[in-house]
């Protein structure tokens, strides 16, 4: 596991060397993970699947309990009275479903009320995060007929009237127009400047990238990394190029998979642009041959050659493949992986 140190702000959420098996399935959602969350920090989950983040925030809340290992909020182990810890976290999961025949005021207020907050205190709060999510208008509307953009909305004031420390959000951008998305983007930053803890759980890489200083990357059930976005961005230095061409694809792609690992760490097509991820410790000269050499051989045209840079869902794709190979190299006792290769896009194709 790659680990980016960060020694600022105090430990709000510190996991150690914890496991959940989950029952029925048996599935390992969360191996040996070790992970650690500081007040006034951003973290993204993403990697593979979303059973290990559900998982991971199902503990948090107490709903499970782990089979081993330690979780401590707030410096409070899990084994001890969690009824204090849960109350000073909000959380908004991904699917809301609100089917109670009263309106959304009524809602809040019933909240609020389970939250322990103050009713002078429940209505400054309700009127803040209102007028911030344009909600102000739908306070009277019955809960049933709230689109599924204004429940989203709805459900995170709901998460918030307590004023919470540690916020988990599950898609938090879901179902909402590109104002909103900036709203919302907007609202996690000030929260996180106020010295809240915020953890989202996420395929939304773009969103993601706009609002998290951290990220923690899932793979197989355990943690493969955890650090800044602009270190898992730069972890390696992959030389990239951007091929814009004419011809054939398949002729193009069908070469290209010739050189993979020969040279080519992988590639990507977008339409007709295609992205390479060349050796790094290939010279210039030896990189500029070779892909002239797969231009000709492919017998397409080339219409525009610049380098680029290595997007997010590519480094989080990289590092999800590398440590599953590093783990079956390990597995099976074999040569580890060269350290100049820790960032292996090897088989990326996906369009």
């Amino acid at each position: 596991m790659i680990v980016e140190e960060n020694n600022s702000d105090s430990v709000v959420l510190k996991i150690q060397n914890l496991t959940k098996i989950v029952g029925g399935t048996h599935q390992v959602a969360l191996s040996d993970v070790t992970l650690e969350v500081r007040s006034g920090r951003v973290l993204g989950l993403v990697g593979d699947n979303q059973i290990s983040r559900a998982t991971l925030f199902r503990l948090i809340l107490g709903l499970q309990s782990p089979d081993s290992g330690s979780l401590k909020i707030f410096h409070q182990d899990y084994s001890e009275d969690m009824n204090n810890v849960t109350s000073r976290i909000g959380f908004v999961p991904e699917n809301i479903e609100l089917t109670k025949n009263i309106n959304s005021i009524e809602y809040l207020r019933l909240v609020s009320q389970l939250s322990g907050v103050r009713k002078q205190v429940a209505v400054a709060q309700i009127a803040k995060f209102s007028e911030i999510l344009h909600f102000g208008d739908h306070l009277g509307t019955s809960i049933r007929k709230l689109k599924r953009s204004e429940a989203r909305c709805l459900a995170l004031i709901g998460a918030l009237v307590h004023d919470p420390e540690l916020l988990l959000l599950e898609e938090p951008a879901k179902d909402f127009n590109l104002g909103m998305r900036k709203v919302v983007r907007r609202l996690i930053r000030d929260l996180s400047d106020e010295g809240k803890a915020i953890i989202i759980a996420s395929d939304d890489l773009p969103f993601l990238e706009q609002v998290t200083g951290d990220l923690a990357i899932f793979a197989d059930g355990h943690i493969a990394f955890q650090g800044s976005v602009m270190s898992i961005k730069g972890a390696k230095d992959i030389p990239t190029v951007s091929v814009s061409f004419a011809g054939s694809v398949d002729r193009l792609e069908s070469e290209l998979r010739v050189h993979v690992n020969r040279g080519i760490l992988s590639y990507r097509f977008v339409v007709d642009t295609c992205h390479i991820y060349f050796d790094p410790e290939m010279f210039l000269s030896e990189r500029l041959r070779l892909l002239l050499d797969i231009i000709e051989n492919s017998e397409v045209t080339l219409l525009d050659l610049r380098p680029s840079t290595v997007d997010l869902e590519d480094a989080v794709d990289g590092v999800v493949n590398n440590f599953r190979e590093t783990r079956v190299s390990k597995l099976l006792g074999l040569r580890q992986p060269e350290s100049h290769k820790s960032l292996d896009y090897s088989q990326i194709d996906g369009n």
